[in-house]
C-alpha cells in the first residue's frame, strides 16, 4: 500500500497473488499525493477471485462513481487515488476480477496525469461468493478510471492537482474475459482529456467511454450472446454464431 503521500517510487518485478474479495494489489490510499511514479513489470494473479475460509464481509465504504455503474467494485489489482504523473506499463494480470480501478471501497479520487501502457490483463469476466447468507454477484471490470473527487479541497496538493490539466493515456494494451473492458468517467472535460488508443479489446459485454474520450485504432472483440428467434437458436462460442433450428 502507498499511503499518505509519496515521490518517485517505482515498484518494479514483483509476484502479487491470491487476493481475496475486497482486497487489492497495488493500493494509494493517500491523504496527499503521490509524485512521478511507476508500476512496471510486475505480475497480478487472483486477485479478488479467491474465496477464503472466513466469511466474506463487505467493509461498508463509499466510494467516488464510475460513470453509470451502480455498484461500488470490490477491491481491484491496482487500486488507484491521489496520484500525480502515474505510469502503469508493462504488467500482466492473470484471472483477476478487477484489474486498474479509481473506484473501490474507500476510493476518494485521482485526477492527475496517468499513463495505462501495453499491459495484459485477463479477467474471470465475473465472480460469485456467499455473503452473509446472500450469494454475491460482481461483474468484472478490465480498466476503470474515472476524475470524480470527494473532498478535494482537504488539503491544498490534492486541490491544485484537482483544478490542474490532466491526461489519460491507455495505449497498447490487451484487455481479455471482463464484463466491462473499458470505463471511462473524465467528469471535467475542460482541463481532463483522455485517449484511448491501439488497445485490443477481447471477450468483454460492454465498453463504457463517451464522446469526449478520443479513440483511435483499438481491436474490439465483443463476446456474442446467446439468443432465440422464433424457432432459431443462436449460439454464440468466441467470435463464431452456429444457428440451429
Amino acid at each position: 500500500m502507498v499511503s499518505w503521500s509519496g515521490r518517485n517510487i517505482t515498484l518494479r518485478n514483483n509476484y502479487i497473488a491470491y487476493v481475496p474479495p475486497y482486497g487489492y494489489g497495488v493500493a494509494f490510499d493517500v491523504k496527499y499525493m503521490v509524485y512521478d511514479s511507476k508500476i512496471v513489470g510486475n505480475v497480478f494473479e487472483h486477485i479478488g477471485d479467491v474465496e477464503p475460509p472466513w466469511e466474506l464481509s463487505s467493509p461498508g465504504l463509499g466510494s467516488v462513481p464510475l460513470d453509470r455503474l451502480t455498484f461500488i467494485p470490490p477491491g481491484a489489482a491496482i487500486e488507484l487515488e491521489s496520484a500525480e504523473n502515474l505510469v502503469i506499463e508493462n504488467n500482466t494480470f492473470i484471472s483477476c476480477l478487477n484489474g486498474i480501478l479509481t473506484s473501490f471501497p474507500d476510493a476518494i479520487g485521482n485526477y492527475g496525469n496517468l499513463t495505462i501502457r501495453s499491459n495484459v490483463l485477463i479477467g474471470t469476466y465475473y465472480a460469485e461468493w456467499g455473503e452473509q447468507g446472500r450469494e454475491k454477484y460482481w461483474p468484472g471490470i478490465g480498466i476503470g478510471i474515472g476524475t470524480a473527487a470527494y473532498r478535494p479541497d482537504e488539503n491544498e496538493e490534492r486541490w491544485r492537482a484537482y483544478n490542474s490539466k490532466a491526461y489519460i493515456e491507455i495505449r497498447g494494451n490487451r484487455v481479455e474475459n471482463f464484463t466491462y473492458a473499458l470505463v471511462i468517467d473524465v467528469k471535467n472535460q475542460i482541463l481532463k482529456k483522455a485517449t484511448v488508443e491501439n488497445n485490443t479489446f477481447t471477450g468483454y459485454l460492454e465498453l463504457v467511454i463517451s464522446q469526449y474520450v478520443y479513440a483511435k485504432g483499438n481491436k474490439l472483440a465483443p463476446l456474442l450472446p446467446n439468443f432465440k428467434i422464433s424457432n432459431l437458436t443462436v449460439e454464440a462460442t468466441n467470435n463464431t454464431a452456429t444457428i440451429t433450428v
